[in-house]
């Protein structure tokens, strides 16, 4: 399943979420720049294992998110 959130502009993020039941926090990941969220599928699990859910997205211009790859128009877009 794909899962997409809709930014104000109607960009639309792709997101994971790995949860697991009665964690003990939830971690979100940021990738860092010309990367994608499933680099981060073993960190994911790793988290997973010890108890922790997380959720982990796609920025603008970067892996599944819809919009133009390698792309921004402001890098405040980021914030």
């Amino acid at each position: 399943m794909s899962n997409f959130l809709e930014l104000r502009d109607g960009i639309q993020i792709y997101y994971l979420k790995d949860l697991v039941d009665n964690p003990k926090a939830i971690i979100l990941i940021n990738h860092g720049f010309a990367e994608h969220s499933s680099r981060y599928d073993y960190v994911a699990k790793k988290f997973n294992d010890a108890n922790y859910s997380v959720y982990r997205y796609d920025l603008r211009g970067h892996g599944r998110t819809k919009s133009e790859l390698g792309h921004i128009e402001s890098f405040q877009d980021f914030i």
